[in-house]
């Protein structure tokens, strides 16, 4: 019924087990259902599930969703955004690290690898369908749509979880776990976020002052949660990178291991202090009603030119002032491209709707389109 390298993956005898023995005794066990989704995958669906594991990637919530929103002028809901995205992914190293969950390629050499499977980082649980399930959720929540709408999201998230499976970078429980921390944030940072004491902080009737401190004091609670976690693993005798040691010796891929932990962190880090400034420096509203094709289509082209940019930028930066893996200079690097991508999101994206023709209303809810061909966002 399966092939050898089906039962030859189910003696994992070999594999080096973590600290949390409970947890990668699981993994173990679940090495042959890895083994059995990549060999009964057909293989039509094998490229669209390696682009859409891509797609499912934390960075696109600061490099396309976050853009397009401020783009489309609902600043407010993007800044709520990405500072509920910025906690998640840190808390999602933060649990890598404390359950220290092994990863199926280095787990057994009968998994399949791809470009992508080699991350340097724990994999408990799962940060692509974590961060997925976080933002999906939280937009789901927050523009109040109908039950199917959560029905086909729900098919979404199965998908995102089969194709970390299938390119062996995930267990199963890893990303079940990940899809119930996500759908917990996505639902928190909806009711938190969205309750009157919290859009307070941020109000655009509130000090400049006031605004940097609350949102800075999200930034800061998170730097603390990680270096106060990575401390007290430490002090236990638990190392948090031992990982990329794990990753180096099962990884097969030219590549190399990809996703080191200080230089995640410190672009998410980064990610937060820009949207700190943008909460300081911009007015932390919605516009209300109506969004034409034409601008939606301005936003779209918008996000596309800055990721290209930026990338490009990245690319550049990395290649004459990079120092390795998790080095000083990288780390800083990390930084400083996590705050640009918010800092000229927000920038550039108040730019959209003057550049599209269209004038973003942002108070007088009473004011209604003048066409036809407009759809209400």
């Amino acid at each position: 019924l399966f092939p050898n390298r089906f039962w030859a993956a189910v003696d994992v005898s070999g594999a080096e087990m973590g600290d949390w023995d409970l947890v990668n005794a699981m993994h173990a066990a679940e090495v042959p259902l890895v083994v059995a989704t990549q060999s009964s995958t057909p293989p039509w669906l094998e490229e669209v599930l390696e682009v859409y594991t891509e797609w499912i990637h934390p960075n696109m919530a600061i490099t396309v969703v976050a853009p397009l929103l401020f783009g489309l002028a609902r600043h407010a809901l993007a800044l709520h955004l990405v500072l509920l995205f910025g906690t998640a992914d840190l808390a999602n190293l933060v649990f890598k690290w404390v359950f220290a969950g092994n990863r199926p390629y280095w787990a057994s050499q009968a998994v399949r690898q791809f470009p992508m499977t080699c991350e340097a980082g724990y994999g408990m649980p799962s940060g692509h369908v974590q961060a997925f399930t976080t933002v999906s959720y939280f937009l789901l929540f927050r523009c109040g749509a109908p039950s199917p709408a959560f029905a086909l999201h729900a098919v979404f998230v199965v998908m995102g979880a089969y194709s970390r499976i299938y390119t062996g970078a995930h267990f199963p429980s890893q990303t079940m776990v990940a899809w119930a921390v996500g759908a917990g944030f996505g639902f928190g940072g909806h009711r938190l976020l969205g309750s009157p004491l919290a859009a307070s902080w941020l109000s655009a009737e509130k000090s400049r002052v006031r605004r940097l401190l609350s949102s800075a004091s999200v930034a800061l609670l998170c730097l603390t949660a990680v270096v106060s976690t990575f401390l007290v693993l430490l002090q236990m005798g638990r190392e948090p990178l031992d990982s990329l040691k794990h990753a180096k010796a099962g990884c097969r891929s030219e590549h190399g291991p990809i996703g080191f932990a200080f230089e995640c962190a410190s672009k998410t880090l980064g990610v937060l202090a820009g949207a700190t400034a943008v909460a300081a420096a911009a007015p932390n509203v919605d516009a209300r009603g109506w969004i034409s094709f034409r601008w939606l289509a301005a936003a779209v082209a918008f996000v596309f030119c800055q990721c290209r940019i930026l990338d490009y930028v990245d690319s550049v930066g990395i290649s004459f002032f990079g120092d390795g893996p998790d080095g000083l200079r990288s780390i800083a690097l990390a930084a400083t491209s996590g705050f640009a991508r918010v800092a000229l999101a927000s920038t550039l994206g108040s730019l959209v709707p003057a550049f599209a023709g269209e004038r973003a209303v942002a108070v007088q809810a009473e004011e209604k389109p003048s066409t036809q061909t407009q759809r209400e966002f």
